[in-house]
């Protein structure tokens, strides 16, 4: 049996549990989620999950209220910037933090570990580190199917974490090799549910906008994303209401409405299924949201990114043969499908 690694790097309301099962030798079911789409993921599949892993401080309040005191608290590497300006200490505290994995990886008694990001440091340092055959990669949402980055950003990206002491293989791409592993997901494998919520009892003659934080994210610059989408707004038979995403900052979405003349900005920040639980509309458009993979309105949902000045994410989402939204061509041809649709069906119980 493995010596018992120091856990008081971790937190959260599972690490007892988690020291007992070391202690025990129990082996562990383990999941380690990213978002709130992936702990939906483990919900609707019912997957059995005795150690829920989270490294975000965001992810630790909806993990405690899916797996209550079976979550763990990873915490995550350190970065540089804010008052981490001292590089040489930001990489001896990511050593420490690696060192502090890996005992824990040799130490647990893994049976299995879902994990959702295969391109990520703290996923390529870990898989590795189980047996062969205890992991599976379930989908992580559009980026599962399509190369959202390209090469150019993520060597970039992949630079600057090597450079503050991230775990990093290859510059260019993953080391974990998908081929090896069990993979599940929606629409290739068709081998994970997704319950979609209840039909909204309100209808909205609007075209929904799904925000994305392209501008700060450095994708696309604010003239060109602003021109895009106001010339989108104007060939739509029906006005649209802007949706912000939760990394949006409200002087971005101010500058944006301007620039881009939006007549509505949505004020609900609760989620695009939250609100969209309460409000059904025409049609929902982003330039490349997962959300409207989870929304099941296929035939009212657009993306859009080669249309707000991203022509190379317009080629790569066209080339995803599988989606069951569609990728316009045109600000005329996605205006020609909107004007054939008619209200959604709505919840009448």
């Amino acid at each position: 049996m493995a010596t018992a690694p120091d856990l008081s790097r971790f937190s959260g309301p599972g690490v007892a549990r988690l020291a007992e099962a070391i202690a025990s030798g129990r082996p562990l079911r383990a999941a380690l989620p990213r978002s709130t789409l992936h702990i939906k993921f483990l919900l609707d599949n019912e997957a059995p999950v005795d150690l829920c892993l989270v490294r975000d401080d965001h992810m630790l309040a909806p993990a405690v209220a899916a797996f209550g005191e079976n979550v763990v608290h990873l915490g995550r590497e350190v970065r540089i910037g804010g008052g981490n300006r001292n590089l040489l200490s930001v990489r001896r505290a990511n050593a420490r933090y690696y060192a502090d994995l890996a005992a824990l990886a040799a130490a647990a008694r893994f049976e299995k570990l879902v994990v959702f990001l295969a391109t990520e440091p703290l996923e390529e340092f870990l898989v590795p580190r189980l047996p062969p055959g205890k992991v599976e990669i379930w989908e992580d949402g559009l980026m599962h199917y399509v190369d959202m980055e390209g090469p150019l950003f993520r060597v970039k990206r992949r630079l600057v974490q090597k450079l503050c002491g991230f775990h990093v293989g290859r510059l260019s791409r993953t080391t974990l090799d998908k081929n090896a592993f069990r993979i599940r997901d929606r629409f290739r494998e068709g081998s994970l549910a997704f319950h979609r919520p209840l039909r909204a009892r309100t209808y909205r003659a609007e075209i929904l906008f799904v925000g994305q934080p392209l501008v700060g994210d450095g994708l696309v610059d604010m003239k060109t994303y602003a021109t895009g989408l106001r010339a989108l707004a104007s060939a739509l038979p029906h006005p649209i209401r802007y949706l912000p995403h939760p990394r949006e900052s409200a002087d971005a979405v101010d500058t944006l409405r301007a620039a881009a003349e939006l007549r509505a900005i949505e004020q609900d920040r609760r989620g695009v299924l939250e609100h969209c639980a309460d409000f059904a509309y025409l049609a929902y458009l982003s330039p490349f949201s997962t959300a409207l993979l989870d929304l099941a309105e296929a035939d009212r949902s657009f993306f859009v990114a080669g249309l707000v000045g991203l022509d190379k994410l317009g080629l790569r989402l066209r080339g995803f043969s599988d989606s069951p939204v569609a990728v316009p061509a045109t600000r005329e041809a996605l205006a020609a499908q909107l004007a054939r649709l008619g209200p959604p069906l709505l919840n009448t119980r």
